[in-house]
């Protein structure tokens, strides 16, 4: 059994990566990346792209907030809610 695991989803100019590394750790990363100009992806490798990594306490939050449970979510930094606004150009 490996120890990350890469989901990937494209559709039209936008592409997701969601990648966790391991078991034991209790965070994910998402990429977003657009297709350029020339019609050449982004390159995560190259630090393309956009990545933001995301802790399994913050996503149960998300998740609150997103089924009206709670009104706000406070787990997250104005730093860490800017770089998630960020990803919406690269998913719209």
């Amino acid at each position: 059994m490996t120890e990350t695991h890469n989901y990937s989803a494209f559709q039209g100019k936008s592409g997701l990566i969601i990648t966790s590394s391991s078991r034991e750790e209790s965070f994910f990363f998402i990429k977003c990346i657009k297709m350029k100009q020339n019609n050449m992806w982004e390159r995560p490798s190259l630090k393309e792209g956009i990545t933001v990594k995301i802790g399994l306490e913050e996503l149960g939050n998300m998740v609150a907030v997103v089924n009206h449970k709670c009104q706000t979510c406070l787990m997250f930094t104005n730093i860490k809610i800017r770089r998630l606004l960020s990803l919406f150009p690269y998913i719209i």
